[in-house]
């Protein structure tokens, strides 16, 4: 058996990884996005359904971390 070495992840020197202002901008970036049982709620389906429609690509979406997030407002526009 043989061990490789662990390698570092290639990050830019530039980019914190921790920055001290991420709130406001979060709450900036987030506040059109909705989670996945928000979604559910207001289209008045299960929340298993948004994570199907989002594996299709049928509902724009991101992933923040692990954190799923829906834009409705688009969804509903192209509906």
């Amino acid at each position: 058996m043989s061990l490789r070495p662990v390698a570092r992840p290639s990050v830019s020197p530039n980019v914190s990884l921790r920055p001290a202002n991420h709130d406001p901008f979060a709450a900036l970036v987030l506040q059109e996005f909705l989670s996945p049982k928000q979604a559910a709620e207001r289209l008045g389906v299960h929340r298993e359904t948004i994570y199907r429609l989002c594996a299709r690509g049928d509902v724009p979406h991101v992933r923040i971390g692990s954190a799923l997030r829906i834009d409705l407002a688009a969804y509903l526009a192209r509906s």
